[in-house]
C-alpha cells in the first residue's frame, strides 16, 4: 500500500520486543537505502526497549531531526 507524501512529523511504532524492533529499524533502513537519492528527506530511526542504556532511552525520547 502506498504511503502518501505528508508533511514534517513524528511516528511513533510499538512493537514487542529488541529483536521485533532491531529487525523492522534494518528493514527500513534496507528500503530506504533503495530510493533515489533526495527522495527521502531526514529520517532517524531510534530504537527503545528497556536492555537499552539509561541515556540511549533518554535520547530516544527527546531527541528531534
Amino acid at each position: 500500500m502506498p504511503i502518501p507524501v505528508a508533511t514534517a512529523g513524528d511516528i511513533l511504532v510499538f512493537l514487542t520486543g529488541q529483536g521485533e524492533i532491531d529487525k523492522t529499524i534494518a528493514q527500513i533502513n534496507k528500503a530506504i537505502s533503495t530510493l533515489p537519492e533526495g527522495t527521502c528527506g531526514p529520517l532517524m530511526l531510534l530504537p527503545l526497549y528497556a536492555a537499552l542504556p539509561p541515556e540511549m532511552q533518554a535520547g530516544a525520547a527527546s531527541t528531534r531531526v
